[in-house]
């Protein structure tokens, strides 16, 4: 037990069917999505401190923070994700952790999930605990709804935990994930004629997003609800564009998902995203989203053939930051680090 680790876990973009896996639709009608992870990563560094309890947390964006005590941890915005792990795994001696995120908070690519995926893991090869990924993911859900109390769906766990290509089906007491077999020609296209783009700050839209359609699926209203089936029925459909190597079809349905989602509140979009939207649709592309809840964050694009530059340029002279990306094939990683 006494030595040091570290982990890494993958953020994601998801492609449809997205609010589908946010409850209570998957234990009434069942949910689905499909995602990927891209490489772009939240790192964690365990270390034990064999000389001392106190708890050292530190990263790459905040100043550190000592923990006497974790009993007595409070959720004030520094570090609440460590806090919740912590309160959850309640470590015997002193440690130091350490986090890197490659993207920021809010921003729509799932990191927070990313985030406790990977302290998760490193707490599994630190303690030898042998969980699996996906009673990790599992937790990972579990801690951010119950210490955070952060409402939203299951997606981003089990994307972070599992890596790759997925079509991810959830029910009431069951998660499923499916990685999809695609040729390589497939995979190399997609991933040259997708842009995806920063768009703008979400603050805390993204929770007003979730709210909004809680409340909407809670009382069954009608738009809501068939936006919710569309959108999923639209996964199922891009799922097989992609296995059959259809990617201009699989670009027009990410439109129609688009569409299908934009009724799930009014919080989803704002005037500069149907503005950015409109101008990346006539440089070229031929669908689009944003990757997350709603509101702002990372916008992704999927072009014809050979005009993707022109969308970027595009969407960088609207005031979009373009963000280059590839696939990652690799979900949760850990390693040892020595003592």
């Amino acid at each position: 037990m006494f030595f040091s680790v570290r982990s890494r876990a993958p953020v994601r973009i998801s492609f449809a069917g997205g609010g589908t896996d946010v409850s209570p639709y998957p234990e009434e009608k069942g949910g689905c999505v499909l995602s990927s992870t891209i490489d772009k990563y939240s790192f964690t560094t365990l270390k034990w401190n064999k000389k001392s309890n106190v708890i050292r947390l530190d990263s790459t964006h905040s100043d550190e923070v000592f923990l006497e005590s974790i009993e007595r941890a409070v959720f004030d915005g520094k570090y609440d994700l460590a806090k919740a792990v912590l309160l959850e795994i309640k470590p015997t001696q002193g440690l130091e952790l350490f986090f890197r995120n490659d993207v920021p908070p809010k921003s729509g690519l799932g990191s927070s999930a990313a985030g406790f995926v990977s302290l998760l893991g490193a707490f599994n090869i630190a303690l030898k605990q042998k969980l699996s990924i996906h009673e990790i993911a599992e937790m990972a859900f579990k801690l951010e709804r119950e210490y955070l109390k952060v409402k939203g769906g299951k997606q981003d766990q089990f994307a972070s935990a599992y890596g790759g290509i997925n079509f991810i089906e959830f029910k009431k007491n069951e998660t499923k994930v499916y990685p999809l077999k695609l040729k390589k020609e497939a995979i190399f296209e997609l991933e040259k004629n997708l842009v995806m783009v920063y768009a703008a700050d979400r603050n805390n839209r993204g929770q007003d997003v979730l709210k909004d359609q809680i409340k909407s699926v809670q009382t069954h209203k009608k738009q809501v609800m068939t936006a919710l089936d569309e959108s999923k029925q639209l996964a199922v459909e891009m799922k097989k564009a992609l296995q059959k190597q259809k990617l201009n079809e699989f670009g027009e349905l990410l439109h129609a998902g688009w569409m299908a989602k934009k009724k799930y509140s009014k919080f989803i979009s704002t005037p500069f995203i149907d503005k950015l939207y409109t101008k990346a649709r006539q440089a070229g592309a031929l669908g689009g989203k944003i990757t997350g809840a709603g509101g702002g964050g990372h916008m992704i694009f999927y072009c014809k053939p050979d005009t993707e530059i022109k969308v970027r340029k595009q969407l960088e002279l609207m005031g979009a930051i373009p963000v280059p990306f590839a696939f990652e094939f690799q979900g949760l990683q850990t390693w040892n680090i020595g003592d």
